[in-house]
């Protein structure tokens, strides 16, 4: 009887730390800094999808959710442009950009977003080899 009971109590166990672990990873949280950018909207594109978020004191935050990894394009208001994209997927990540202008033409200069560190993402790591 003692036996049964303490099966049953670790099958218990072990299907709410499974269940508690899948709820949590059914979103992204992006959390980021940036270096030369402050009190302006920072855009994402993935999916189809455009989402902003307000850069305070040069730190950001995205979340959302996601069937599977996507690459994200990382944007200002102003023309930009990017050294890579970035690989999201279900998971707390995190990016540190450096914002530079970088300047095109003699009539044109757009905001170049640098992405120097990245974590939480497998996909990017892979991808990258970092």
């Amino acid at each position: 009887m003692a036996l049964n009971l303490l099966k049953y109590s670790i099958i218990i166990i072990y299907l709410f730390s499974i269940f508690g672990c899948r709820h949590h990873m059914d979103r992204f949280v992006l959390d980021g800094k940036i270096d030369n950018f402050d009190n302006q909207h920072l855009y994402i594109s993935y999916e189809g999808i455009v989402d902003s978020a307000l850069v305070k004191k040069g730190k950001f935050r995205f979340n959302g959710s996601l069937k599977y990894p996507a690459s994200i394009i990382f944007t200002t208001s102003n023309p930009s442009g990017s050294n890579r994209n970035f690989y999201i997927e279900n998971n707390r990540l995190n990016v540190n950009l450096l914002l530079k202008n970088r300047k095109i033409n003699d009539s044109l200069a757009i905001d170049w977003l640098e992405i120097k560190k990245t974590s939480g993402s497998t996909t990017d790591s892979i991808f990258y080899g970092i």
